[in-house]
């Protein structure tokens, strides 16, 4: 595809509408869940009028839809679904509550917010999505901070923070896949991710178990009832479910057997009847309306990051940034800031397509390459606002994304340790082309 910069004009409408809803109307009372939605759409409007003339338009319509049919795609949105009648059928049979009861039962207060950031660590590397984990803990999350009265986009945010590091480490396994025809030994890159992805998890350890011993620790919390055998029998669905996430069962394979578990437990303690269990299955999706919006969300973004694609905006930005990535001083900081463009989801897909051309011929160690595209999107998507990753957790907890920016350590500190890593190798690589130039004159 030609490279073309009318193809860059959807994502700069979507840019522009989203900031100018956020700015008029700015006021925390009023719910922004359905900002980003309206850009996309209405982006995706303008976005239909970018492709070349004499395109019908039932074929612009249909790159769209491929676009919004990716494998990728339709996995998450089946597994929103799932997660969504799990949560709604929990909730229903009282399974969240004990729960509940048994994680301030078993987990200090103490350590309540680094448990939490390594407990969803853990699940979220095991399952490689991030807001899936969102979606499944999140319920979790604000019974936990309505019984022991700690500051809800604190604990939210540390969700997110977790989520983010699984998603981290589950690319290493596989992060060379967008670079393709290469012969990289796979285990360099995972030690350079690991440079810089260590030091941000540790120094977050640190930040949260200072910032949990700041924490009052209510007198009310030895009130809480004690632990029964059907608290222990109703919280078996999500042990059950992070023991098959270990086992590296597929997420819709593991919701599955969840929901199954769940309501046998609901119809042994007569918590539902058989009809109650039918309608909770077919309308649990509808229960949460902020899964529907996030479920609408990523199907916009994605079609029109492929029309962005498809007409030639990534070639545009390849041809016109070549001159600042001529220098190994540039092309860097060119494939950090790149990876910022368009949404998180497909981010990864189009930094790829960039680093692909680039690396082999501007002296970018394949390392470095992979790490700009694995580790930069995972920033993005628990800090921008129109991110589905950092909607979902908000609107679950009825709060503003704007409260839980403060919050957000693991992904300032990662962008941090990114920023070094840019300059250290930069120096070193600049060091050692003087030494091999100099060497050369002798």
């Amino acid at each position: 595809m030609k490279p073309n910069f009318l193809a860059l004009l959807p994502c700069v409408v979507f840019l522009i509408i989203f900031g100018l809803l956020n700015i008029i109307y700015g006021s925390d009372c009023i719910s922004r869940e359905n900002f980003p939605i309206f850009a996309a759409f209405v982006a995706l409007i303008v976005s239909i009028f970018t492709f070349k003339k004499g395109i019908p338009f039932n074929e612009r319509i249909e790159v769209f839809i491929e676009g919004s049919s990716q494998l990728m795609l339709v996995h998450t949105c089946y597994i929103f679904f799932l997660t969504t009648i799990f949560t709604a059928i929990l909730a229903e049979t009282s399974c969240l509550g004990s729960m509940t009861n048994l994680i301030l039962h078993v987990v200090s207060i103490n350590f309540i917010l680094p448990t939490i950031f390594l407990m969803t660590s853990l699940f979220s590397y095991a399952v490689s999505m991030s807001i899936g984990t969102i979606a499944l803990f999140m319920p979790i999350i604000i019974k936990i901070s309505a019984c022991t009265g700690l500051n809800l986009p604190m604990i939210t945010a540390t969700v997110v923070c977790g989520s983010i590091f699984g998603e981290n480490l589950s690319t290493l396994a596989n992060s060379m896949t967008t670079i393709q025809n290469n012969n990289i030994d796979n285990v360099k890159n995972i030690f350079f991710n690991i440079k810089i992805i260590f030091p941000a998890f540790a120094s977050t350890i640190i930040i949260l178990i200072y910032q949990n011993s700041l924490i009052t620790i209510p007198t009310y919390l030895d009130l809480l009832p004690a632990i029964s055998p059907s608290d222990i029998i109703k919280a078996l669905p999500y042990l059950f479910i992070f023991y098959l996430a270990l086992t590296g069962l597929d997420f819709i394979i593991i919701m599955v057997l969840g929901i199954m578990m769940t309501l046998i437990i609901g119809l042994y303690f007569n918590h539902i009847t058989d009809l109650t269990a039918i309608n909770i299955i077919f309308d649990g999706f509808y229960h949460s309306k902020t899964m529907v919006n996030v479920f609408i969300l990523i199907l916009l973004l994605s079609g029109l990051s492929t029309i962005i694609i498809h007409n030639g905006g990534v070639e545009y930005l390849i041809e016109k940034l070549k001159h600042k990535i001529a220098h190994t001083n540039y092309n860097k900081f060119t494939l950090f800031c790149l990876a910022t463009f368009v949404n998180t989801l497909i981010a990864i897909i189009i930094s790829g397509q960039f680093v692909k051309k680039t690396y082999l011929t501007h002296d970018l160690i394949p390392e470095e390459a992979s790490c700009f595209v694995d580790i930069k999107p995972c920033v993005l998507q628990g800090m921008l606002p129109y991110i589905p990753q950092l909607i979902l957790a908000s609107s679950m907890a009825n709060i503003s994304f704007m409260s839980l920016l403060p919050h957000l350590y693991y992904q300032y500190l990662l962008i941090i340790c990114l920023i070094i890593t840019i300059l250290w190798t930069t120096t070193n690589n600049n060091q050692s082309c003087k030494l091999q130039h100099s060497n050369g004159k002798k």
